[in-house]
Parts: C-alpha cells; sequence; structure tokens
C-alpha cells in the first residue's frame, strides 16, 4: 500500500513568499534541496505499521481500528528498548478544527529516539513550508543527529497547497548497536476545510531488542478488540491495567482509559485567571508540550491546544502546585 500521492520533481525555489523555510533551524529547505523518489515507500515489506490519518482514525498494530476527537498531546507509540537509556516514542497533538468544530486534527508530531529528536508541525497556512526542528540532547541542531540514521523528503511539491501533491517526510530511528529501528512517515496535506494538516504512520519491526510496546498504537501481540489504557503515564485518566473493548462512538472515547489516557500533558488551571487552563508536561519525557514551553530559539513549535468543555478529553484542571517557582508547574515559562 502506498502512503502517498503520485509524486512530482520539486522545484527550484522553495520559499514562495514564505518566511518558514528561511531560517537555518528550520530543516526543511536543507532537506527538499537533496529530496529523493518516494515512490517506493510503501508498507508491504511486513513490518507492524500504525496509520494516524483523517480527523483524526488510528489503525493499530493490533488491526484495531480506533476513532477519536480529542484535542491535546497524546502518546501514539512508545518503544522500551534494551541498551537503550531512553525509549523511544512518538507523540503528536491534535486540535478542533475551527471550521468544523466536530473534527480534529494533527498538526505536530514528536519523534524521540534515545537521545535525539525530531519536531515537526504542519504549515501555518496554506502555501507555505512545513516546519522540521532536529535536536540533540537538549541542544537545537543544524544537521541529523546521531541516533537518526535517515530524514529525507520525497521530491514533491515544496509547499503544502490546497491542490496538488503532498509533502512527505521520512525519518528513521536507528540508535547504534541496539538492533532496533523504527520509522516514522508523514504526510503534510491540506484537509476539507482547506486548513494545513498532517497524517502519519510508525513502522517497526518486532526483535527481541524491543521487551514493551505501548501508546494509542497498542501493540501487535494483543487481540484487535482490546484496548489497553495509559495507566502507566499517571495523568489522572486510567488507573486500571485491563483492557476495554474498542467501541465506534462517544462512550469509548470518553472512557478513563479510552484513547485520551494517553494524553503526555497535564490541564493545568491557570495562575490568576479563573476558568483558563493550560497544558504542562506531567512527567520526565520530552514531549511537545515541554519544547513549545522552552522557547528555544529558532524552533516554531505551538502549545498543544488544550481540551475546552465538551471535547472528550476534557478534564476538570489541577490547580498549581504550591511552592512551584514563580507560582508555575515545571516547565512552563
Amino acid at each position: 500500500m502506498k502512503f502517498s500521492h503520485t509524486l512530482i520533481g520539486i522545484a527550484a525555489a522553495f520559499a514562495s513568499g514564505s518566511s518558514e523555510s528561511n531560517s537555518n533551524i528550520n530543516m526543511f529547505s536543507t532537506l527538499a534541496k537533496s529530496a529523493v523518489d518516494a515512490s517506493s515507500w510503501n508498507f508491504d515489506e511486513g513490518k507492524h505499521v500504525c496509520r494516524v490519518y483523517g480527523d483524526p482514525h488510528v489503525l493499530a498494530y493490533n488491526g484495531a481500528k480506533i476513532n477519536f476527537a480529542g484535542t491535546g498531546e497524546f502518546m501514539f507509540a512508545n518503544f522500551e528498548t534494551t541498551g537503550l537509556s531512553q525509549p523511544i516514542y512518538v507523540t503528536a497533538s491534535t486540535f478542533t478544527e475551527p471550521n468544523a468544530t466536530e473534527y480534529s486534527y494533527v498538526d505536530q508530531v514528536g519523534f524521540f529516539c534515545g537521545d535525539s529528536k525530531m519536531v515537526t508541525r504542519a504549515p501555518l497556512e496554506v502555501g507555505h513550508t512545513p516546519g522540521i526542528y532536529y535536536y540533540d540532547g537538549d541542544s537545537v541542531v543544524d544537521s541529523l543527529p546521531p541516533d537518526f540514521s535517515v530524514s529525507m523528503l520525497g521530491a514533491a511539491s515544496n509547499v503544502v497547497r490546497e491542490e496538488g501533491d503532498d509533502v512527505i517526510l521520512q525519518t528513521v530511528c536507528s540508535p547504534q548497536d541496539t538492533g532496533v529501528e523504527v520509522e516514522l512517515f508523514i504526510k503534510y496535506h491540506v484537509n476539507a476545510f482547506n486548513t494545513p494538516v498532517m497524517n502519519f504512520a510508525i513502522r517497526f519491526a518486532l526483535t527481541e531488542n524491543i521487551g514493551y510496546i505501548d501508546g494509542m498504537c497498542q501493540s501487535p501481540l494483543q487481540a484487535a478488540d482490546e484496548f489497553y489504557g495509559g495507566f502507566f503515564l499517571g495523568n489522572g485518566y486510567c488507573d486500571s491495567e485491563e483492557p476495554i473493548e474498542i467501541k465506534w462512538g462517544s462512550e469509548f472515547q470518553t472512557d478513563d482509559c479510552g484513547p485520551c489516557s494517553y494524553s503526555v500533558a497535564e490541564q493545568m488551571m491557570e495562575q490568576n485567571t479563573p476558568g483558563k487552563t493550560i497544558l504542562t508536561s506531567i512527567h520526565e519525557k520530552n514531549t511537545l508540550t515541554k519544547i513549545a514551553n522552552s522557547n528555544d530559539a529558532g524552533v516554531n513549535i505551538t502549545v498543544p491546544q488544550v481540551p475546552s468543555e465538551g471535547d472528550v478529553c476534557y478534564r476538570v484542571p489541577t490547580p498549581y502546585p504550591t511552592g512551584s517557582p514563580n507560582g508555575y508547574p515545571t516547565g512552563y515559562p
């Protein structure tokens, strides 16, 4: 099954009036200069694939089909490996489509690979380019960090347009001496409401060096009608290690151990602003939320949207902890 539509050669000029590709921190232009023929990027190699697409839907590793309409930042796949002190995992943020509030879409993805990470967002407007940023540890870098072996764009249009070919990014995490390889494919495109959004797929081969797999994409070793919640994240949603039945509708989505339980950020009441909430990281893992709150120079990543009342993932906000620096939770500027 091909991941992208038919692709065309990349244009010689990249900016098209957009300033998004001009920063030496945004690696889109650098990757575009050596774009490759992506027609062979398919999933017919016998590996396990989780696809996240549309508004959004998740086709999990175990074959389960999950409908999900929540907003926030969520853990989609988490790989505990031998020989690597940091796990490999993928998070993504979703937002409510302003032109159709019953739908949510993916706007940013984080790929965390040992001590390296790649964060990317959809273009801010139609006709602009995506943002792609690399980190080596906590430092923003302008080249591929060591735990990634590949990051390349398919030869396609240089900007995301209302009509035309989509932009495709492939990034491969393969830390040295671990025997583990996880691939992330991202498609930047325009949805039916003329908003730039992202679909993505996470592919891997199950080896003895991968000890445990979890996340909204689930595990290829479990039954297709079972869904295990993110109880291990300690985010106030799920406190059960037992699976629930996958259903199509709000009953499953609002279940404490449903898809929302993979939130990697906590909804917290903003200081001295009754009724207003923010997202803040809840653990030591790197997340899009933590990166956005760090305000790293040149990195244009936004804090994921906070679920509002009526959202399937909305929970009563947690008050600020007493004694935190300046009254703010850790990681919030």
